[in-house]
């Protein structure tokens, strides 16, 4: 077997790439979705717009890949930068 603290797959899963299982449960809440989309719309018309608004977000979450916080670092560097000034007033200066 492995040792301690190793796998079989060093670099380990790739990042961003979706669990098996995920991806399974995914296809299988969008066959339902859409072998049921008709009552499922009638189902959330007949929801209050607070509700309705809540089991679409809910669903949402299953559509659209969900965002991450990511740090960005920024060094400051030091410009010499010439400024360019044009003059519209036609006045000689």
């Amino acid at each position: 077997m492995f040792k301690p603290g190793t796998s079989g797959n060093p670099k380990g899963k790739p990042k961003g790439a979706t669990n098996k299982n995920t991806k399974e449960l995914r296809g299988k809440i969008s066959l339902i979705l859409n072998n049921n989309i008709d009552k499922v719309e009638q189902d959330l018309k007949q929801l209050q717009p607070k509700d309705r608004l809540n089991v679409l977000l809910q669903l949402m979450k299953f559509v659209i890949p969900q965002l991450k916080q990511v740090e960005v670092e920024h060094q400051e560097q030091e410009h010499n930068f010439t400024p360019i000034i044009i003059d519209f007033t036609n006045e000689k200066r």
